[in-house]
């Protein structure tokens, strides 16, 4: 804390001092500006009459134009609303011609059934920010026709001139339901036709439907391959679809919540359904009882020592169940909270969960009390740390990540999720989440998806329709968040399997249990924020007896896209050949069906043959479950049947996992992942990860490295005594079946926070504390939990401190007879400190800059005008 003040008042000192200097010329410059402005004023008086200088300066009124109306109004506007005065200048032409540019959109007319065309597709062109009302009364009129509309924007009638004969066909003229629905790419709406505004490429088809039962849905477009100018229009989800995919999924997640099985991930089930008006008082009771069970079982209300998110959840869970999180049997679930330094020991990750669980219902922070009244003030947690704490988390391309450099859709949905509550009332967070919703739709694939890692994903499209509709915007509206006419919302349906539930990934053949939350998480966000409702996390109105209620067909799981049978569902699992496999959180299935699930074979490919030719020659080897005594031929015979089996289709890859030898072949692999994964020497391994996270082939590589003094000493005034470091070493990753052109083997980087276990020297006497010096030269220290190596995975060492982390450089080990907790807030501290004390710096040296330039100008003019003299 010295050292800090120090260092701010010597910057102080360095501002005063510059500002100082600069505020004497410029004084200086205007009493000169005072006397040319005497000069240019007798000039005007001897100028003719009516005559006006050249350099005065447009009035308030030229400069004020009104910012246009956003449309559809629910968006939230984040682009500037400053016009620009309007000047003479090319560049102003320019810009005004911009101005009227116009758009083309496809357009067709249907009559009272799909085969009856009133008007065929056709292109027309509109002049920019037309909406669909403007569409129509245009196309209408050159056909010497008409529409007529209701106050809402709905279509009241439509009077169609065909020779000499006018047909009219108006809502409810064929019974009560009886309506004409708008199209737009592939969406249905009713009314808002007037505010709707149309942008280039998009597809307008106009149609009567009946009944509700006569909209078009997605089964219809498929079907209707003789009808291409139909096709051409229908190509999305419709309403009907996204109303069976959440009644189906909801009805698949309460058979799951009535199983009470709750755990970390399960909790969001209970959030979803609490937030829908569907979770049942058995499942909130049941729920809340395993919590309770969880704080006896740990002596603690912690409920995780390292991961200070799962309290979050919990909070969340049992708020928008209906019960009080500070009191669970006299537990307050809040309380862990209060300490910022075992939020920020998560990543990132803790302070978005943390102020979502506070700013739920507007909970209170409770005070910290850890004995030491400056540590407790130092610790304590409050909703400005972390909003700084997400804001410093932002990366330089507009958008937050789990790890890395490189902004990640999902986490930067979530910092959005945690930031909504203050985007109008604080500059700040508004300026980084119009950074972020712009980075979003820069990377918004063409189809409306997103990625993430690359790869498109169901859980994706989820976080980003929750951050949108946090800020009250509507996924499947804002022309921002549209491609091609699709968006989010269509990116999730894309994602569903018939009778419930969503896949993680498009190759999958089963619906993802996690997925499958997310995704009917984020229907009910959506459902709420289309009925005018709280955002998801918005939870001051629970209790307001809300139940989305949409009118869904019961669907039949279909067995050839994998989905589990009913029975399976019942009991918590899924049948695969007969067997029993329980109810993976993450989606994997154990044994054979790890990626499968069940589907439908017609022989086994060319391919496939050649692969299970390959696996059963490496298991007639007949390996042990050792890895150490495999030789290098046998290593490669291994890594190279998987590589062929990892280049196979899903259905050939489902026809390898069937064949009585890949479960033995899967046991040499894992034999293979154990010394991959573990350096017996260096004391450091990654095994207590599972293969979703930490793949078999991954080889943990671990080199000694020593630190420099200047870390030696910084580390030294961090620890504030004196304390030993011991074994610093660079922790990384390759991919063992990846290599370069060299032959060798490519690196490999963590999408997960990996649990990393670290040998804990005899002779380091007080407790170990993790460092971490990051690649940029920053240090920190992270919790850690002593475990004794009853497994004697090491050579040397009889205990070890297990850690989490996503980010792999150089990690050491102390000792320290303090607080881990305070250290690691020292850390923090540290690293935040060095910008308020560069801002000083920045200032003087931008009224340095400021002053130099004043000189340089002056020193101009006086050289001028001894020139002119």
């Amino acid at each position: 804390m010295g050292i800090h003040l120090h260092r701010k008042l010597t910057a102080i000192i360095i501002a005063l001092f510059m500002l100082t200097s600069f505020q004497a010329p410029a004084a200086f410059g205007a009493e000169e500006d005072i006397t040319a402005a005497q000069e240019n004023q007798q000039t005007e008086e001897t100028a003719e009459p009516g005559a006006k200088a050249e350099t005065e300066a447009p009035s308030e009124e030229a400069v004020a134009v009104p910012a246009k109306e956003s449309a559809p109004p629910e968006n939230v506007n984040t682009q500037s609303s400053a016009a620009q005065p309007s000047t003479d200048t090319e560049e102003a032409k320019g810009n005004n011609e911009n101005a009227h540019q116009t758009i083309e959109i496809s357009f067709a007319l249907l009559g009272e059934t799909k085969e009856e065309t009133w008007i065929e597709e056709n292109t027309i062109s509109l002049s920019e920010n037309s909406t669909v009302k403007d569409a129509i009364e245009k196309i209408l009129k050159e056909a010497d026709s008409e529409c007529n509309f209701s106050d809402d924007g709905a279509i009241r009638s439509i009077s169609l001139k065909i020779d000499d004969n006018t047909i009219t066909l108006a809502a409810g003229e064929k019974g009560n339901d009886s309506k004409w629905i708008c199209r737009i790419n592939g969406k249905d709406y009713e009314d808002g036709l007037d505010k709707y505004e149309l942008t280039d490429k998009d597809k307008v088809l106009v149609y009567y439907a009946k009944t509700p039962e006569e909209m078009m849905n997605e089964e219809e477009a498929d079907s209707s391959e003789d009808e291409p100018r139909f096709n051409a229009l229908v190509h999305t989800t419709a309403g009907q679809s996204v109303d069976n995919a959440y009644g189906n999924t909801k009805d698949k997640l309460i058979g799951v919540g009535d199983l009470g099985n709750w755990n970390n991930e399960t909790t969001w089930i209970v959030l979803a359904l609490a937030r829908s008006g569907s979770l049942t008082e058995d499942q909130a009771e049941s729920y809340r009882e395993s919590i309770k069970a969880i704080i006896n079982k740990r002596g603690t209300v912690k409920l995780s020592d390292s991961i200070s998110s799962d309290n979050s959840k919990a909070v969340l869970a049992l708020t928008a169940s209906g019960y009080d999180p500070s009191d669970i049997n006299g537990n307050n679930l809040l309380e862990p909270l209060s300490n910022i330094g075992f939020i920020r020991a998560q990543g990132i990750n803790g302070p978005i969960w943390a102020l979502l669980a506070f700013d739920c219902r507007g909970y209170d922070i409770p005070k910290l009390d850890t004995g030491n009244e400056t540590t407790s003030e130092l610790l304590q947690t409050t909703r400005p740390k972390l909003i700084s704490a997400i804001l410093s988390g932002r990366k330089s391309d507009g958008g937050w990540a789990y790890s890395g450099s490189t902004s990640d859709v999902d986490m930067t949905a979530m910092a959005i999720q945690a930031l909504a509550p203050y985007y109008n009332s604080d500059e700040n967070v508004k300026a980084a989440v119009d950074g972020a919703l712009a980075w979003l739709a820069s990377v918004q694939n063409s189809d409306g998806s997103f990625s993430s890692g690359g790869v498109v994903t169901s859980e994706s499209a989820s976080q980003v329709i929750v951050a949108l509709t946090s800020l009250g915007i509507d996924p499947t509206k804002d022309p921002r968040f549209l491609r091609n006419g699709k968006g989010a919302v269509d990116s999730l349906m894309s994602f569903y399997v018939k009778g419930g539930g969503f896949k993680h990934i498009y190759s999958n053949y089963k619906y993802n249990t996690l997925a499958s939350m997310q995704g009917y998480y984020a229907l009910v966000a959506y459902y709420r924020n289309i009925n005018g409702k709280n955002s998801l996390y918005n939870m001051t109105d629970v209790g307001d007896g809300f139940v989305i209620e949409v009118e869904y067909k019961a669907e039949k799981e279909d067995e050839n896209n994998g989905a589990p049978n009913s029975d399976s569902q019942k009991n918590g699992g899924s049948q695969v050949d007969g067997k029993k496999t329980e109810l993976n959180p993450l989606g994997a299935t154990k044994g054979i069906t790890k990626s499968a699930g069940l589907i439908k074979l017609k022989g086994v490919t060319e391919n496939a043959k050649k692969s299970l030719d390959i696996i059963e020659a490496v298991v007639k080897r007949g390996l042990s479950g050792d890895a150490s005594t495999y030789t290098e031929d046998d290593i490669k015979a291994i890594s190279d049947a998987y590589k062929m089996y990892l280049d196979l289709q899903p259905a050939e890859k489902l026809a390898v996992e069937k064949d009585k030898n890949w479960k033995k072949f899967c046991k040499l692999t894992d034999a293979l992942g154990k010394i991959y994964h573990i350096d017996r020497d260096d004391g450091v391994d990654v095994l207590d990860n599972n293969d979703v996270v930490m793949p078999w082939y991954v080889r943990l590589v671990v080199r000694e490295q020593d630190i420099t003094s200047g870390q030696s000493k910084k580390i030294g005034n961090l620890l504030e005594e004196e304390s030993q470091i011991f074994g610093t070493c660079d922790i990384s990753f390759t991919n063992t079946l990846d290599t370069d052109e060299s032959g060798k083997e490519v690196e490999w980087h963590p999408s997960n926070i990996l649990k990393v276990n670290m040998g804990v020297p005899d002779s380091l006497d007080n407790n170990p504390i993790i460092i971490h010096i990051k690649d940029e030269g920053k240090i920190e220290f992270l919790d850690n939990e002593v475990v004794s190596d009853e497994e004697n995975r090491y050579e040397f060492y009889d205990k070890y401190a297990q850690f989490q982390s996503d980010d792999f450089s150089i990690y050491g080990m102390a000792s320290t007879s303090g607080s881990i907790k305070q250290m690691i807030s020292r850390t923090n501290e540290e690293e935040e400190a060095p910008s308020d004390y560069l801002i000083w710096i920045y200032i003087g040296l931008a009224a340095l800059a400021a002053l130099a330039l004043v000189m340089i100008l002056r020193r101009r003019a006086t050289v001028s005008k001894e020139s002119d003299e």
